[in-house]
């Protein structure tokens, strides 16, 4: 949102503000400044057009330049200055009245001057709006005499001002752009006003033709010079996040590799950053570089490219990257664009663009996704800085021995918990090559974080670790302890109470025993428990039938004889009573009803 002009003479904070602005200003704003100097030290520049991209700073600017201007004393005869905003703006009388209204004083002078000037239009005005007239018999008032007033203003008052159209390609398209025009060629040339027109030249075509072809078919005679303005990324995060104000290097790496100067977005992207930073406070702390990555780059997409991403969340589904393979060119230009920013998308993402559309989120229902992503980045982190010592190993010879077995050593006996299985046992595998022994310890405590952080056996991770196989099945053996732990139901529902399953974990249900099976059987009702995750089990008919079913041609014989201790329960509850010979029946009803 626009600051609002506040004219005043500078005090002397004031004027140290104006210098310092002015002494910052890189080489093209600084270009831009000295175009404005020569605008109002001129007999001959009367209308001065200041373009520039949407959000660079234009108005703000300005407002700085004019500060500077005050203070240096470079207005010259200039009596008031007027900001007036063409948004929504309909007629010239209401942009002449704008005029009117906002216009402020240069100096003390001119303000008794104008002061003086504008008591006897105020003392007309107070009688031309008690007059009346009668017509009929019946008598109206004059009203403000409205074309009459305008007149007047404009003959009287609106002389030697500096005027600010702004928001020009804002203009609301019922009010004619030759009377707009004409309006700035009468203040001109016959009100000897200085004219700067602040647009966005891009937008006119897309916003207001007929304004743009007008501008184009007058700009000889009304506009006498052109200047854009062009900031540099750098002068505009000075502005949106000052530095000293705690400005992540994240969102400058974003909003420099970007090429975004747009102070809106920066703003914006500082109001997240900050918002996210109270929500999130110290519950995940390795990933808050990431998120402030994360939250500065949606920024940008979000509200800056939408030519590229028209639907920002697509770069969040999970088949973003299987487009690529189909050789799109949005695809490819959307992927190019994100790896230079340097971001990876990921689904808890999607609270950044929530807070976007509806300006909060609920954290709590995104609590479980933040923190598997917090230990994986931590463990990135670590396997990072591993990676980091080894490579003393694999760069060159400027290391010593001493130095790299004694860094990798270490580092491992602080850290072998939180790396990755590969990187610890290559690790230990490395130093134990080198003549140093390792402590067991240090790869058991691998192990139990891995587990830790994977509840669930992953077969496809553990061949990828290219661990040996006697570790591998000490892992295994361990997944199985921890797995031949779990409850029969908890079993029994995640390999037959839903669609997907792992047929390896049927070794878990090896050591129960046909009257372990007939106590569950017997006992189990799924109304009243729920799993861990809060879900309802299925009923013990259809978890039975459907086990039995899913697993009667598995091959191992320990497997078979699992499925033959089921059914060996199942002819014991049918040999129990006539109800339950009944079910029995009812539940091989349902397996072969659904073969």
């Amino acid at each position: 949102m626009k600051m609002p002009f506040q004219q005043r003479i500078p005090n002397e904070n004031e004027a140290e503000r104006a210098e310092e602005w002015h002494r910052d200003l890189s080489l093209s704003t600084r270009n831009t400044c000295d175009a404005l100097e020569e605008f109002l030290a001129s007999d001959t520049i009367q209308v001065l057009e200041l373009k520039g991209d949407w959000g660079v700073g234009k108005t703000y600017y300005f407002q700085n330049f004019l500060a500077w201007a005050k203070h240096k004393s470079l207005l010259g005869k200039l009596k008031a200055f007027s900001y007036v905003s063409l948004f929504g703006s309909a007629s010239v009388s209401s942009l002449e009245a704008s005029i009117f209204a906002a216009h402020e004083p240069l100096s003390n002078v001119a303000g008794v001057k104008l002061t003086s000037a504008s008591k006897p239009i105020k003392s007309f005005l107070d009688k031309v709006g008690q007059a009346t007239m009668e017509l009929g018999g019946a008598r109206f008032a004059f009203g403000t005499a409205s074309m009459l007033i305008d007149g007047l203003i404009r003959k009287y008052y609106i002389k030697d001002f500096l005027i600010c159209f702004d928001d020009i390609e804002r203009m609301n398209q019922q009010m004619s752009p030759s009377a707009f025009l004409g309006l700035v060629s009468s203040l001109k040339e016959q009100q000897n006003c200085k004219i700067l027109l602040i647009y966005n030249y891009d937008k006119l075509s897309g916003s207001n033709q007929l304004l743009q072809q007008a501008i184009e078919e007058y700009r000889e005679k009304i506009i006498d010079r052109e200047v854009s303005l062009r900031p540099t990324v750098e002068e505009n995060m000075a502005v949106a996040w000052p530095r000293q104000m705690g400005r992540p290097l994240s969102f400058e790496r974003v909003f420099k590799i970007s090429e975004c100067a747009n102070i809106r977005v920066m703003r914006k992207a500082r109001w997240s950053i900050e918002y996210f930073s109270k929500i999130l406070g110290s519950q995940w702390p390795n990933i808050r570089e990431s998120f402030q990555l994360a939250v500065a780059s949606l920024t940008v997409i979000y509200y800056s490219r939408k030519d590229l991403f028209p639907d920002p969340s697509s770069i969040l589904a999970d088949d973003f990257f299987k487009h690529l393979a189909a050789e799109s060119q949005m695809h490819r230009a959307q992927y190019q664009f994100i790896s230079k920013l340097g971001y990876s998308p990921a689904p808890h993402h999607n609270m950044i663009l929530d807070f976007f559309r509806h300006g909060s989120v609920d954290i709590d229902s995104y609590k479980g996704i933040l923190q598997v992503n917090d230990i994986n980045e931590r463990l990135s982190r670590f396997n990072h800085k591993c990676d980091e010592i080894s490579s003393k190993f694999s760069s060159g010879f400027f290391a010593s021995h001493d130095q790299v077995v004694h860094e990798l050593h270490e580092f491992l006996q602080q850290h072998s918990g939180d790396i990755s299985l590969g990187k610890a046992y290559g690790a230990i595998d490395f130093l134990g090559q080198c003549g140093v022994e390792v402590d067991p310890a240090l790869l058991n405590q691998t192990i139990q974080s891995h587990m830790d952080r994977e509840p669930q056996l992953d077969p496809y991770t553990l061949n990828f670790s290219k661990l040996p196989d006697a570790v591998r099945e000490d892992i295994q053996r361990r997944y199985d302890a921890k797995g031949a732990s779990q409850s029969i139901s908890n079993l029994m529902q995640s390999l037959a109470g839903s669609n997907g399953w792992d047929p390896v974990k049927i070794r878990l249900l090896r050591r129960r025993t046909e009257s372990e099976w007939l106590e569950w059987i017997s006992s189990f009702n799924s109304s009243q428990q729920t799993t861990e995750s809060g879900e309802f089990y299925s009923d013990v008919f259809h978890l039975v039938a459907t086990f039995l079913k899913r697993f009667e041609s598995v091959a191992d014989a320990e497997d078979q004889a699992t499925l033959e201790k089921i059914r060996g329960a199942l002819e014991q509850l049918r040999a129990r009573s006539p109800v339950d010979r009944l079910r029995v029946e009812m539940l091989f009803n349902y397996m072969s009803q659904n073969a």
